[in-house]
């Protein structure tokens, strides 16, 4: 497609970091990144043609069972912005965007993944991004718990409204450190409800994880195999 309709439909989720949890934004304070963005500038400038960059496509189960059914070429500017998220390609979004000028007409490489589950969408983020990204334990169980936590925070403002705007919780981009009450840690958060809910004192994360790995592996076999009716 081209530039121009590339930053049509990504400049927004792109502007918001990629629109996908637990997604690495443009690498700024890196001095080995910045020379690589120099070169991939020079590069651009230069007519290379880049990579792919993987958009995906979040949609109500509706109208992605309507896409799977067509079997038709899929028209991404039918849909509004907040729909799309940056799997992988914020840095040579970063690079287009800011070649821009000059470069409307120019074509790029663009892949759409098309889903109606966040999860699928982040697990293939974490997939593409491993030995770019420090996937640490700590991350990886923010981004694949990610509904989890985000559900603890909404049942627990609803059943408290008091608690609106006295809490904080914090992940692991934000580069807070907890220094007083009403501040939580994502990922401590989760974990203190994956116990409660195993009835364990400790949980083991690292089984946790393979458990919640297995799910998805097991999930996209299932709808690849027609012989099963979901």
């Amino acid at each position: 497609m081209t530039l121009e309709e590339y930053k049509s439909i990504v400049y927004k989720p792109f502007s918001r970091g990629g629109n996908l949890d637990g997604q690495r934004d443009v690498i700024k304070r890196s001095s080995v990144a910045s020379k690589i963005r120099k070169r991939m500038h020079e590069d651009f400038i230069a007519g290379a043609i880049f990579p792919q960059v993987v958009i995906g496509v979040l949609l109500p189960s509706e109208q992605f069972q309507e896409i799977k059914n067509a079997r038709e070429s899929f028209a991404p500017d039918q849909y509004g912005e907040d729909a799309f998220s940056i799997i992988d390609g914020m840095q040579r979004s970063n690079i287009y965007f800011s070649n821009y000028d000059g470069n409307e007409q120019r074509e790029i490489r663009v892949e759409f993944w098309i889903s109606d589950k966040t999860i699928k969408l982040l697990y293939r983020m974490l997939v593409l991004n491993t030995g770019q990204v420090p996937w640490n334990t700590r991350r990886q169980i923010e981004v694949i718990f990610s509904g989890l936590s985000r559900s603890i925070i909404e049942r627990a403002l609803e059943k408290n409204p008091e608690l609106e705007g006295k809490i904080e919780i914090i992940g692991v981009d934000d580069a807070k450190r907890r220094t007083q009450a009403g501040k939580y840690h994502k990922s401590t958060m989760i974990e203190l409800y994956l116990g409660f809910n195993t009835r364990k004192v400790k949980v083991d994360v690292s089984d946790e994880l393979a458990d919640e790995f297995q799910r998805f592996d097991m999930m996209e076999s299932i709808e690849k195999d027609s012989s099963f009716d979901i």
